[in-house]
């Protein structure tokens, strides 16, 4: 398994892993808000786009790269 870092994924990339277009605009967006980079587990799961269960599936059931 590979090391999930939302900081290095690109649209294409998002929507592989299951999210909409507007999921991913608003993960972008917030992404931005925040400076640019999420700089830790808990600030990318208040991105209101990433549900719980997606959350759980990304960062809890993988090493993180956070």
């Amino acid at each position: 398994l590979s090391e999930f870092n939302p900081n290095d994924l690109d649209e294409k990339q998002w929507k592989n892993l299951g999210f909409t277009e507007k999921q991913i605009k608003t993960i972008l967006k917030y992404k931005e808000i925040v400076g640019g980079n999420f700089k830790s587990k808990e600030q990318f799961k208040k991105c209101y786009a990433v549900s719980e269960e997606k959350y759980q599936s990304l960062i809890l059931d993988q090493p993180s790269n956070l």
